[in-house]
């Protein structure tokens, strides 16, 4: 009976008999009658965007116990969801932990031969998304699966996707293509949003009510390419001060911390910092004093659209076409016909991505600031 309670952890007594001294079955007492095990490793942001999949799963099996293994850094983005029972980092201890169990249902949404080789290993009734067989090589395991997997090894598939993320997973997942997602769900750590509110009191941003303006500069190591001309970044921030009365602040990451002093030092009058070594509690909260945030294609964007936040989203390189928008985002792309390439460099001149104007920029800040001035009517 324990072992098949939804509050039974497996390895210590439920927090009702360590409160209650209650002893199983008890009134509490929840049946698991379906194992769910999510692989879904990285990036951050592909972690959370998944994250509207878990209330689809939790509303199809009401009784499911659902758990994610997922890379370390990215515990802090599902440890505290609603709809998680167990969250496991992918290292050998876990994976020790998890073997003998048997899943009702597998969905591996990583294309990665790691994530590949586990899915393949775990003990399911039913599996979905990617295995591998003896050669080593990625396979389907439903048909579902097929489509994705096929863009994953083909730039040119990639290319022509028009399908949003979330329409991909409903098929690999083998959803009814009925289900509506919600957004993605981003818990905010209550020490992290006491900092946050002490930043701005402290930048005087409580001083004057006026909209926030979050701007992302980078877009991390991996796509140099996604970022946004910083000189571009420069001029919006002369447009919006001269165009309007807001506050502006700048976001970056620990390896973009040259970037952010250098389009800071010209900006300095007209710009907070946010700063670049930021824990990503402290990088959410900061995220939630914006109004409207503006960045290339990182997590920056799947944040703000967890926090409900509008968003001014560039894209170059990689797809605009599968970022759901929740009606919350408008995406701004360069005119040329070599987008979505999927390259991690890029030798044309002009570049894609320095083709999007700070004036194009500053026309959908507007709109989005308009939207909000509207809603708040």
């Amino acid at each position: 009976m324990r072992n098949q309670c939804q509050h039974f952890s497996g390895e210590k007594p439920c927090s009702f008999h360590k409160t209650e001294l209650l002893t199983c079955p008890c009134p509490n007492y929840a049946e698991i009658t379906q194992k769910i095990l999510i692989i879904k490793l990285g990036a951050l942001g592909d972690v959370l965007r998944t994250t509207p999949l878990l209330p689809v799963l939790k509303t199809q099996y009401p009784g499911a116990s659902i758990s994610w293994v997922v890379n370390h850094e990215g515990m802090e983005i599902l440890g505290r969801n609603p709809a998680l029972d167990k969250v496991y980092s992918f290292d050998f201890k876990n994976w020790v932990q998890l073997n003998p169990v048997e899943f009702d249902l597998l969905y591996n949404l990583e294309v990665d031969l790691a994530a590949s080789g586990l899915a393949e290993k775990m003990k399911s009734q039913q599996k979905f998304g990617f295995g591998m067989n003896e050669d080593g090589r990625m396979y389907p395991f439903n048909d579902g699966a097929a489509e994705y997997l096929e863009m994953s090894f083909s730039d040119i598939a990639k290319k022509q996707n028009k399908k949003t993320y979330l329409q991909l997973i409903k098929e690999i997942c083998e959803l009814d293509e009925r289900v509506n997602f919600s957004r993605p769900y981003l818990h905010l750590s209550q020490v992290s949003q006491v900092k946050a509110e002490k930043f701005a009191e402290d930048s005087e941003m409580l001083l004057f009510k006026k909209p926030v303006i979050g701007l992302n500069l980078g877009a991390g190591k991996r796509w140099g390419t996604k970022a946004w001309n910083p000189m571009h970044f420069v001029q919006l921030i002369n447009l919006l001060k001269q165009e309007m009365s807001c506050h502006i602040l700048l976001f970056s990451g620990a390896e973009e911390e040259d970037l952010a002093d250098e389009v800071y030092a010209l900006t300095s009058d007209k710009t907070i910092n946010a700063g670049s070594k930021n824990s990503l509690n402290d990088f959410f909260a900061l995220v939630n004093l914006c109004d409207v945030v503006v960045a290339a294609d990182t997590l920056a964007i799947h944040v703000a659209l967890a926090l409900g936040k509008r968003v001014v989203a560039m894209f170059g390189p990689t797809s605009y076409h599968e970022i759901d928008d929740f009606g919350l985002l408008e995406k701004v792309t360069a005119p040329v016909d070599c987008l979505v390439c999927y390259k991690n460099t890029c030798d044309k001149k002009p570049f894609c991505m320095d083709l999007i104007s700070p004036h194009t920029v500053m026309e959908k800040i507007e709109k989005q600031l308009s939207i909000l001035k509207g809603s708040a009517i």
